[in-house]
């Protein structure tokens, strides 16, 4: 991963457009093309629309899925949206000053940084909440696992705030995410 972060800053500073490949193996088989890049890699918004995706699949799904096969999904779509609220730490709250593999501190960007006093509150409900499910819970206290309907607006939290940054921050260079709609007709 930072070798590619490294190729990408290059392409940017040198003005050279670039594609990236996803290779990774598929079942036993290695050397699966995609031109999906990897979760990691992946910026907010994208990952947003990933979870659009799981949402609504999920939400066909879930009268055919056992309890254990749903609660394993919720587990696996609620890791990933505690690793999206870093990310969307790192991209808008800090609007990419500091970036994992990144070779310095974008110290012009600091101008357009700005925490507001409920940043810090709305960020630890919204990784709490996922945390919850993540890791392993007691047994005595175990609930059902978030219906699709919840999971979307966990998400919708992490866009809402997102956009509430955006707001803040006029002129500055940051891409607004649309919320899940979850409308039976969506």
């Amino acid at each position: 991963m930072p070798f590619i972060a490294m190729l990408v800053t290059a392409c940017a500073q040198q003005g050279v457009p670039h594609a990236g490949m996803h290779v990774q193996r598929l079942g036993l088989q290695a050397g699966h093309c995609s031109d999906d890049p990897p979760w990691d890699t992946k910026k907010v918004k994208a990952r947003v629309e990933e979870f659009r995706t799981t949402f609504y699949r999920l939400r066909k799904a879930r009268d055919t899925l056992s309890d254990d096969a749903y609660g394993a999904e919720v587990v696996a779509f609620l890791g990933r949206l505690r690793n999206t609220w870093e990310r969307a730490i790192e991209e808008y709250l800090f609007n990419e000053v500091i970036q994992r593999f990144g070779y310095g501190v974008k110290t012009l960007s600091l101008k357009t940084v700005d925490v507001a006093a409920t940043d810090y509150a709305i960020i630890e409900a919204g990784m709490g909440v996922c945390s919850a499910w993540v890791h392993d819970p007691s047994q005595g206290l175990s609930s059902p696992p978030p219906t699709p309907q919840q999971l979307a607006e966990m998400v919708n939290d992490l866009v809402h705030w997102t956009q509430s940054v955006c707001a803040r921050r006029k002129g500055a260079n940051m891409t607004a995410i649309r919320p899940i709609e979850t409308g039976m007709g969506a």
